[in-house]
């Protein structure tokens, strides 16, 4: 019998997802990201998803620290998530993710935009 192969930290992006919908279903779009971001952070605490926000991520060249990267969210201490509130997003916006990836030890990401409407 076959098993059900699930991709690494399935079950955490679906809650991410399934948290991020209440939210926008709740508030909807136009708000600031500032309050997507608190209305976020509890979602989570409800679903009970553990979270850091606003996490200085290093960023080394070589050996050496050359600043920071500060993600909105890292979830379960494997997901990346950055919020975003925007009509319409720009391409610098859909790069920032796989940036913050590419120079971390985090392996997921989501761009999560509340701007759009459903």
């Amino acid at each position: 019998m076959d098993k059900l192969v699930k991709a690494p930290h399935e079950d955490i992006t679906y809650r991410i997802i399934g948290a991020a919908m209440a939210v926008h279903r709740r508030i909807g779009p136009g708000q600031k990201e500032i309050i997507y971001q608190r209305a976020l952070e509890a979602e989570f605490e409800k679903v009970g998803l553990a979270f850091e926000a606003q996490k200085n991520l290093e960023v080394y060249d070589g050996e050496r620290l050359i600043g920071y990267y500060i993600p909105d969210f890292i979830v379960e201490g494997k997901v990346i998530v950055e919020i975003k509130a925007f009509a319409t997003l720009h391409q610098k916006y859909l790069g920032q993710v796989i940036t913050y990836l590419n120079h971390t030890e985090l392996s997921i990401g989501l761009l999560i935009n509340f701007g759009e409407r459903t």
